[in-house]
């Protein structure tokens, strides 16, 4: 299987995230280009990795902006109900 540059990133910062490592996982979520398909995942695990370690403000802004990409999204909503 030949995985992206991209879903590598993913792949490492969900596994960083899961052990707790969050500060590490929100640097590789965030080379994630948002042109990539796997953007919008990031961007939210991002926002989760930061409201784990008290970046509230960082983490709504992220949820904001996946909300503003996609309205009907429903993982987004949820993220940023969770970040309030």
């Amino acid at each position: 299987m030949n995985e992206t540059p991209a879903g590598a990133l993913y792949r490492e910062g969900t596994a960083l995230a899961t052990i707790g490592r969050y500060g590490e996982s929100i640097v590789l979520f965030g080379k994630i280009p948002p042109e990539d398909l796997l953007y919008m995942p990031a961007l939210l695990s991002m926002a989760g990795s930061m409201n784990r370690i008290g970046l509230f403000r960082e983490a709504l802004a992220r949820c904001e902006e996946a909300t503003a990409r996609d309205g009907q999204s429903p993982d987004a909503w949820f993220m940023r109900a969770s970040c309030l």
